[in-house]
């Protein structure tokens, strides 16, 4: 529970107002560890997962430790472009495998990471992601969970899109190494995330300096960090099953309406998030289709917007085989606390505007 007062004061400070803004963070780390239940894991508080994961890849390469880098073609833009680092420095990387619809091909990517530990014997750090930016597919963590067992592996979960998104978003797995999370992700403010760490002894700051968090040493941000416990109050009442079936309807009705002319991402998922919708159509590319959608006062998105700026597309288009349109992708994210009326009225203005183009 937050309690009233000013907490802009240094939390690393000795004074009364120093100790009270650290008595406030203390307070949103036991919640963290509450409303996850995950008492024995540490939390590290950083800008968000971006910065989390690169603090945990670096670690093995300015130590100059080999290491089999295991990640998904599907993943976020910060765990690829990690990859040169690892083989520069005599590291090997290894993607898992996936099928048409973004489901993880479990016996396929586990043969291929024990062949390869076995002729590397290297140690194996897996990038997880829980459920993917872009198409909304989810990973269960059971699989997670048999990949570590098979090669006792480090499983870092990128668990960013997961809170208020999913049924399951609090049933973690104490069995797994890693948890990450951004903030934003669930109306919390930016530029502030937190990790769950299993083992803090396995790794060492990245930022160099005070000694305000083991992992990282800057002034905490008390404010961002109290947002979060703000936040994560308002998203209490989940009402995920209501809007993965309203979502599921918005999909399918919007494949029928693109029929040829495009395609719905991942249609037949096993396991699909509760609020993201991702379509593509042949003709147009999404820098058409932005312009058209906010005429209709409808906010979307060309895939990630953490790579807004790069002009090659969708790198997750690409993964699934579909490169010709990477630059045609529209992402629809729902609110999480969207009203089910809200909902019927996007699909209706969606389904129309599709109409009219094809």
């Amino acid at each position: 529970m937050l309690a009233k007062g000013d907490f802009f004061a240094n939390s690393s400070s000795p004074h009364h107002l120093g100790r009270q803004s650290a008595s406030q963070i203390l307070s949103v780390t036991d919640s963290l560890k509450d409303f996850f239940q995950l008492s024995k894991f540490d939390v590290f508080y950083h800008s968000g997962t971006t910065e989390a994961f690169n603090t945990f890849i670096l670690n093995y390469v300015l130590q100059q430790r080999p290491f089999l880098f295991v990640y998904s073609p599907l993943d976020h833009q910060c765990v690829l472009a990690n990859r040169q680092r690892v083989e520069r420095m005599g590291g090997s990387c290894l993607a898992l495998l996936h099928d048409e619809n973004g489901d993880l091909q479990l016996e396929q990517s586990l043969k291929l990471i024990e062949e390869q530990k076995r002729k590397t014997n290297l140690p194996v750090f897996v990038n997880y992601t829980w459920v993917n930016n872009e198409t909304g597919v989810c990973w269960p963590l059971e699989n997670a969970l048999k990949i570590k067992k098979a090669v006792s592996a480090i499983i870092h979960v990128d668990a960013t899109q997961s809170i208020g998104k999913i049924a399951k978003d609090r049933e973690l797995l104490a069995e797994l190494d890693l948890y990450s999370y951004s903030a934003h992700k669930f109306g919390g403010m930016k530029g502030v995330g937190w990790s769950f760490v299993k083992d803090l002894g396995l790794w060492q700051p990245i930022m160099l300096g005070g000694s305000q968090q083991k992992l990282r040493s800057s002034t905490m941000n008390n404010l961002s960090i109290i947002s979060i416990a703000m936040a994560l109050d308002e998203l209490k009442e989940n009402k995920n099953d209501q809007l993965a079936q309203q979502l599921n309807q918005f999909k399918q009705e919007l494949a029928q309406v693109i029929g040829q002319a495009g395609q719905v991402l991942c249609l037949h998922s096993q396991n699909t998030n509760c609020n993201t919708l991702s379509f593509f159509l042949k003709k147009y590319p999404a820098q058409m289709l932005i312009p058209l959608f906010e005429a209709q006062q409808l906010v979307v998105s060309s895939g990630s917007a953490c790579s807004s700026g790069t002009s090659q597309g969708s790198h997750v288009m690409n993964a699934l085989g579909h490169g010709q349109w990477a630059r045609n992708l529209i992402r629809i994210s729902l609110d999480p606390t969207i009203k089910s009326e809200q909902c019927q009225n996007l699909q209706k203005a969606t389904v129309a505007l599709i109409q009219k183009l094809i």
